[in-house]
């Protein structure tokens, strides 16, 4: 509840894309936010009832340059 969140600018799936399509993000620079980095994937569904649709995160790397 204290991070800040920063938005990196992913491509995620949207509802132009085939269910379970594999989307790529691309390479994300995360050398703006200095040396000390924590990375996290938040979600958060707003359907009625508590229906909502999900995402699935694969194949992530992190790599220094």
């Amino acid at each position: 509840t204290t991070a800040t969140w920063e938005d990196v600018g992913a491509r995620l799936a949207s509802e132009g894309d085939s269910d379970h399509a594999w989307i790529e993000s691309g390479e994300i620079d995360l050398g703006q936010f200095g040396s000390n980095v924590h990375i996290a994937f938040k979600y958060a569904g707003s359907g009625p009832a508590g229906q909502t649709t999900s995402f699935r995160v694969d194949d992530v790397l992190v790599v220094e340059k």
